[in-house]
C-alpha cells in the first residue's frame, strides 16, 4: 500500500491536473505534446554522457518505442476497440489514460536512473512544447490577418460598386 506522504500527495493531485488537462485536448494535440515528450526524453538520453553506460537506458529505450507506438496513427483502430470490459468508455479517455500511464512509467524510469535527468527532461519538454504553441499562434494570426485584410478589399469593392452605380 502506498504511503501517504506530501510528495506522495502532491504526485496523486498533479496527475489528477495533467489527466483533466489531457482531456480537454483533441487527440491531435495529445500527440503533438506526447511527440515533445519522447523527442525530450531521446534528446537526453543521447546528450547526457554520465548515462549511456548504464543498463537501465535499454528499459526506457523499449518504453519510449511502446509510447511512440501508442501515439502511432495507424493503431487508432485497435485503440478504439478498447478492452473487453471497457466498452462503455469513450475511445479519448482510454486513449488518454493509455498516454498518461506510458508518460508516467518513462518519467518513473528517468527518476529511478538519474532524477537530473528527469528534470532535464521535464524542461526540454516545457520549453518544446512554448515553441509548438508560439509557432501555432503565429499560423492562427496570419491567418486571421489575411482573413480581415480580405473582408475589409470585398467591403471596400462593394462600397466602390453601390457608389459607382448609384452615383453615376
Amino acid at each position: 500500500m502506498k504511503r501517504w506522504t506530501d510528495k506522495a500527495i502532491k504526485q496523486q493531485i498533479d496527475e489528477l491536473i495533467e489527466e483533466s488537462y489531457f482531456l480537454s485536448l483533441s487527440d491531435d494535440e495529445i500527440r503533438a505534446f506526447f511527440r515533445d515528450f519522447l523527442d525530450a526524453c531521446e534528446f537526453v538520453l543521447r546528450t547526457n554522457v554520465s548515462i549511456h553506460g548504464d543498463l537501465r537506458i535499454t528499459k526506457i529505450k523499449i518504453a519510449l518505442l511502446k509510447a511512440g507506438l501508442i501515439t502511432s496513427e495507424s493503431l487508432v483502430p485497435i485503440l478504439k476497440t478498447g478492452r473487453a470490459n471497457d466498452n462503455t468508455r469513450p475511445y479519448h479517455d482510454i486513449f488518454v489514460e493509455q498516454v498518461l500511464i506510458a508518460k508516467r512509467a518513462i518519467t518513473g524510469l528517468f527518476e529511478m536512473l538519474n532524477p537530473q535527468a528527469a528534470e532535464l527532461v521535464l524542461a526540454d519538454v516545457k520549453k518544446r512544447t512554448s515553441r509548438r504553441i508560439k509557432r501555432n499562434n503565429r499560423k492562427r494570426t496570419l491567418v486571421s490577418v489575411i482573413v480581415n485584410v480580405g473582408f475589409y478589399v470585398l467591403l471596400i469593392g462593394a462600397l466602390f460598386l453601390v457608389w459607382f452605380v448609384g452615383f453615376r
